[in-house]
């Protein structure tokens, strides 16, 4: 974990960390970078509030806060996030992002838009490795001329598999 920007100030008894102009939290294949950022060194955690981008992969995702748990590798943004890479872009207010394992959490009303879908949920996850996702709560999947709605709606990228719990409905404006 490495910790760079133009002005530190350090507290020992405390080990808080302020940085501010030019900062970037570098922690393996992840970067963060903002104008100003905290870091506890008791608790491991670094955040801003005054907005800031990740870099991890091919994932850049931009917030207005950030709370990076760099012991779990979880990363919380709040206010205005943005999720963008080559497959998807994906807009919500609440995220949770695990740099390992590549797993976003949506922890508040969520759109997704690839290629050819739209999605939106209230909670659910994706999981970039292995291209799986679940859907819930108000729970919407529009792809081309069909649209699906339910309580649950889970689906496999490779397998082209999906499956609707509970409450479902699907119109098909072709079919």
């Amino acid at each position: 974990l490495n910790l760079y920007g133009n002005i530190l100030h350090y507290e020992g008894d405390s080990k808080i960390a302020t940085v501010s102009q030019n900062v970037r939290l570098v922690d393996k294949q992840t970067t963060l970078t903002t104008d100003f950022m905290v870091f506890d060194r008791k608790t491991g955690i670094a955040n801003y509030t005054s907005g800031g981008k990740m870099v991890n992969g091919d994932n850049v995702l931009t917030s207005r806060r950030c709370f990076y748990h760099t012991n779990q590798k979880l990363v919380y943004f709040r206010d205005d996030v943005v999720l963008t890479n080559p497959e998807y872009k994906i807009n919500c207010d609440t995220l949770k992002y695990n740099t390992v394992s590549r797993i976003s959490y949506f922890l508040g009303p969520t759109i997704m838009r690839g290629k050819d879908n739209y999605m939106y949920c209230e909670d659910g996850e994706y999981d970039r490795a292995t291209s799986k996702s679940r859907f819930s709560i108000n729970a919407l999947l529009v792809d081309d001329s069909r649209r699906l709605t339910g309580d649950s709606l889970y689906y496999d990228e490779k397998l082209k598999y999906g499956k609707a719990i509970s409450n479902v409905v699907m119109t098909d404006t072709v079919q």
